[in-house]
């Protein structure tokens, strides 16, 4: 953790429940750009158990990311009176109807940050609407709106004729009613033009058993994904979402990005999208939209392949000179931050405190439905049961 010495002598800690992509895109990226362009002193990033955090480190900014832990949101309400950032990026109080569903039994957490904190910072107004819909909290006055983007190079990729396909997620692929009918129609696509499927992330066998020609990446780390971002020739990357399934899936999708238009055309990729809320409503022009129809995507494909790669250079320009993360630092980050400056910094010690409560929390529950520890409550010395109501119990 290095020192610099800036004027607004601004020192954040990050804390998020994330260790993947989400941790990368919107909160190490923002909070070193920030740092590079002196907006900031320093900035420390952590769990949600504050591993590693000194004691006697000092921050006067705290800012959230997919926190859910309702102690350690408590804690801040008495040691800082709410005064932190909380971001998030999903609309992580749906329950939607595919991949895994890891925060949704976890909501209540959620729904308390997000009516607790100062400032909430969202990837777009669509997610702060879907928000407000689901807790029926007035969160429009509070939110800051900072879009998903990259500390890209400013030097543009040469139009190139797309030499494959491109499909990366970071999460199961987004996709139930349409699944059958986009596969098929992006595989029959391949075939036809002998294009391999390059596959990252955790699309499933299923999916890459359609395909003749495909290389596999598996799980590729945040910063190498962009690398090879950078590194492959022009490909034609492909983004299906749902368009057609229950209500809840339907908003959780809805309340999606629209990264993957910063990642295909920010590193001048062609795109094809489906004609959701995520692509259909920003501010960025790339690629095409489809339908979720076998046709429909045979189509935007063939488009693309043919004389859509011709645009990519101009679509990139675009991308870059709205998503460049120097220009969101300074725009929405930065602002977001201003208010949550602590008058009085608080310590690494002072922020570790609640930890001894949830530590209690988890023994008094084992404490509590353990057949065993009740048999021996009885039987054991007066000095112990008081030691075992003291730590397990928080008792006198």
């Amino acid at each position: 953790m290095t020192t610099g010495n800036y004027s607004r002598g601004i020192n954040i800690l990050g804390i998020t429940a994330d260790q993947f992509f989400v941790r990368c895109l919107r909160l190490e990226m923002p909070l070193l750009n920030l740092k590079k362009n002196g907006l900031i002193n320093n900035f420390f990033i952590t769990d949600t158990y504050l591993t590693d955090v000194p004691d006697d480190a000092n921050f006067n900014v705290l800012w959230l990311q997919r926190v859910v832990n309702r102690l350690l949101i408590e804690h801040l309400a008495e040691v800082v009176n709410n005064k932190y950032l909380y971001d998030i990026d999903d609309l992580m109080i749906a329950k939607k109807a595919y991949g895994e569903d890891k925060y949704y039994d976890n909501r209540a957490g959620v729904i308390l940050a997000l009516n607790n904190c100062q400032v909430l910072t969202v990837t777009s107004p669509r997610l702060c609407s879907l928000l407000e819909r689901y807790t029926q909290l007035p969160l429009a006055e509070k939110t800051v709106v900072c879009p998903n983007g990259f500390e890209f190079s400013r030097s543009l990729r040469p139009p190139q004729v797309p030499a494959g396909i491109w499909w990366t997620s970071s999460d199961a692929a987004a996709l139930i009613t349409s699944r059958e009918t986009v596969v098929k129609a992006i595989a029959r696509f391949a075939r036809k033009n002998d294009l391999t499927l390059y596959s990252s992330g955790l699309l499933d066998d299923e999916i890459k058993s359609a395909f003749g020609k495909i290389i596999d990446l598996g799980m590729v780390s945040y910063w190498h994904h962009k690398a090879v971002a950078a590194s492959l020739p022009a490909m034609i990357g492909v983004a299906p979402l749902e368009t057609q399934a229950d209500r809840d899936t339907l908003y959780f999708i809805s309340g999606k990005s629209d990264v993957k238009m910063v990642e295909f055309g920010g590193f001048g990729h062609p795109g094809v999208y489906s004609q959701a809320p995520p692509y259909a409503d920003t501010d960025l022009e790339t690629g095409v939209l489809v339908e979720n129809t076998e046709d429909a995507w045979l189509d935007g494909l063939e488009v693309i392949f043919r004389q859509g790669w011709q645009q990519t250079a101009k679509e990139q320009k675009h991308i870059i000179q709205l998503r460049h993360m120097d220009r969101l630092t300074r725009e929405c980050w930065s602002p977001a931050i201003d208010p949550v400056i602590l008058a009085r910094p608080i310590s690494g010690k002072e922020l570790k405190q609640w930890i001894e409560k949830d530590l209690r929390y988890k023994l008094r529950a084992v404490y509590q439905k353990s057949t065993f520890l009740k048999q021996c409550k009885g039987k054991l010395p007066a000095s112990v049961a008081q030691w075992l109501r003291k730590i397990i119990l928080g008792g006198p």
